[in-house]
């Protein structure tokens, strides 16, 4: 402890030290600036500027006080808790220096009492007797010594709690001496910053004044001189004015946020060294109530304890008994299902061997009913195509002849005809394909109807069952015990593709795909570790519904077909069927209108015709040799009429 305190006098002596020093500093600076103002010139340091210096050590001197004053509270109740802390260790180290010499003295008085073989060998009743009154007395003296040595630690308790209850009221009270001081400080503060900010004003308004005066002396010497300088003199002292108002108004704005902020922090350190005084409160209290509760809590536990170990012990001969019991029985059970999984494994064996033969026949009918389909597709595909060639024609032939226009290919026919060609390259290279696969086939005995050899599915298979065993069930392995190695490994083999949700050749497929590059590679792209994620994604695949590739083939093709009878639709354009309409009507009324004509032109023919005929009757009338015996012939009337 003394240790202590000369740390802390050497830590308040350094501190003093500082600020000794940061005043002679200060008091130098503004020596020397005293000392060049009265040797320099008045124009480089004006008297406000002096006066902002002056002001400035004042209100810094008054602020170092302040904080002096208001630390010295802290520092006092700093070297009280030391001097507390001292006398509470003392006595702490005096206290179990006195337990330990107390508990020395019971076990030499307990080794005494407990000393009962010399009891044994006391012959009178009497003696016997004695020896126990004397042992008595020692335990009652015993026990003296006990209470005694608890109630002088239930009396040091009550003085710490109330050392600990006038430490708080001294906090308490140190708190209020420090808001008491902090509110003078404050007050000195505020005080010493309005005087200085007053005397900062009135030497800036001397100082304005003064320059004002000057200036005015100038313009008047200066107006006789030049009109024109007068007004830029003007200008610039109108300019100098506002300045300084505006340097003013800073100072003002930047001193008030500076009082608000120092307000602000010591509210806070004040509200907070209220709540941490509560709190402090409060975990004393809830300390007290928590150990009370848990000494009583232990307490019934103890008993529940022993009253449980009784319960077990009466339940461990319990079930002891039901185990030899159940034992027996999940013998005589086990043999019995024995017997019925190994006939539930043949069934299950044929029943698989049923359901591949029935996949088999389902996929080739399946692939012969899609065959059946492409064909008829294809032949009903091409004659629509010849009549949408034939629609196209047509169209070319109205825009070109009869609306007179440039033809241009429609979309959808130009999608149409793309199809057409990747649909025919497609079938040529599928051919192509299966055809270098039948004359590989041939060739290569080892290869099978899909993409990945027997070998590539070896390799899978044997990573999976060492990488995967948690997908081979227990049955399978007690059914792999008893057969060859070969038989052993298509068990597994079988268990794992139906773990794995594998129902045809294309899922099988996809998951040698998952561990190889391509068909033609015989080295596995995948380690050991990557195993599970590979399976964990097949699985998801499965999931979420890809399955094997010819089924997704199938669904392709049926969209694709779709596609194009929603494309043969929308064949022309809804622009060059409105055309089409609109020149049919026109055609129609062209063709009334022929008609129409060629009946007139036919009535004109029969007119003509008819014309003539009378021409010729009438030239027969007016030659005839009757026309001579009349008095006035019918020429002589055409004649008249003709003049």
């Amino acid at each position: 402890m003394e240790g202590l305190r000369d740390t802390q006098e050497q830590r308040f002596s350094r501190r003093r030290a500082r600020i000794d020093a940061l005043k002679k500093k200060k008091n130098s600076k503004s020596k020397g600036a005293g000392g060049q103002s009265t040797t320099s010139d008045v124009n480089e340091l004006r008297y406000s500027k002096n006066q902002i210096k002056k002001s400035r050590v004042i209100v810094d001197d008054a602020a170092e006080k302040a904080v002096e004053n208001v630390s010295n509270v802290a520092v006092g109740a700093d070297e009280r808790e030391m001097e507390r802390r001292a006398k509470e260790q003392d006595m702490i180290v005096m206290t179990k220096a006195k337990v330990e010499r107390e508990l020395l003295k019971a076990d030499r008085m307990s080794e005494k009492i407990e000393d009962w073989a010399s009891l044994l060998e006391l012959d009178t009743p009497e003696r016997l007797h004695e020896a126990i009154q004397h042992k008595r007395d020692e335990c009652v003296s015993l026990d003296r010594t006990k209470l005694t040595l608890v109630r002088e630690l239930e009396s040091m308790l009550v003085q710490r709690d109330e050392e600990y209850t006038k430490q708080l009221q001294q906090n308490v009270e140190d708190v209020g001496d420090t808001l008491t001081t902090m509110k003078a400080e404050f007050h000195m503060l505020s005080f010493a910053y309005e005087s200085e900010l007053k005397t900062i004003e009135t030497a800036f308004v001397e100082e304005r004044l003064k320059m004002l005066h000057s200036n005015q002396e100038e313009l008047d010497k200066l107006f006789q001189i030049r009109t024109r300088m007068e007004n830029s003199i003007l200008r610039e002292a109108q300019g100098k004015e506002d300045e300084f108002y505006d340097e003013l108004q800073s100072l003002r704005l930047r001193s008030k946020e500076e009082f608000n902020n120092l307000k602000i922090t010591l509210e806070n350190n004040i509200q907070d060294l209220q709540q941490q005084l509560e709190e402090m409160r409060s975990t004393y209290q809830l300390n007290t109530q928590k150990l009370e509760y848990n000494l009583s809590i232990l307490k019934e536990r103890d008993v529940e304890n022993r009253q449980t170990v009784e319960q077990f012990r009466k339940k461990i001969q319990r079930l002891t008994e039901s185990l030899s019991k159940y034992t027996l029985k999940y013998k005589k059970e086990n043999a019995k299902f024995k017997k019925e999984n190994s006939k539930l494994t043949e069934d299950y064996r044929r029943i698989t061997v049923k359901f591949k033969d029935l996949q088999k026949k389902y996929r080739h009918f399946e692939l012969l009913d899609h065959k059946k389909y492409d064909e008829v597709f294809a032949m009903n595909k091409k004659e629509v195509i010849q009549l949408a060639d034939k629609v196209m024609q047509a169209d070319r032939i109205i825009h070109d002849q009869i609306l007179g226009k440039e033809w241009k290919v429609p979309g959808m026919y130009q999608k149409i005809l793309d199809l057409e060609r990747n649909t025919k390259k497609q079938a040529s290279k599928e051919e192509a394909s299966n055809g270098t696969g039948e004359g590989g086939q041939s060739a290569n005995e080892g290869k099978t109807e899909g993409m990945y050899s027997n070998d590539h599915i070896r390799k899978v298979m044997a990573m999976l069952s060492d990488e995967c065993r948690f997908l081979v069930d227990s049955n399978t392995l007690e059914s792999c015990k008893g057969v060859s190695l070969a038989e052993a490994q298509l068990l597994r083999a079988d268990a794992i593709l139906s773990s794995l949700g594998v129902e045809d050749r294309g899922d099988l497929d996809r998951l040698c795909n998952l561990f190889f590059n391509s068909p033609k590679v015989y080295e596995m792209k995948v380690k050991g570790d990557d195993v599970i994620n590979i399976v964990r994604s097949f699985i998801f695949d499965n999931k979420r519904g890809h399955k094997g590739k010819p089924r997704a083939k199938g669904d392709k093709s049926k969209k694709r077909d779709n596609e194009f009878w929603e494309d043969l639709e929308k064949l022309l354009p809804e622009t060059t069927q409105r055309t089409w309409a609109a020149l049919e009507n026109g055609l129609f009324k062209y063709n009334r209108l022929l008609k129409e004509r060629q009946s007139d032109i036919q009535e004109t023919n029969e007119l003509l015709k008819t014309n003539e005929e009378l021409k010729v009757l009438l030239q027969e009338y007016l030659n005839s040799e009757a026309n001579e015996d009349l008095q006035l012939p019918p020429t002589h009337h055409i004649r008249q009429l003709t003049e």
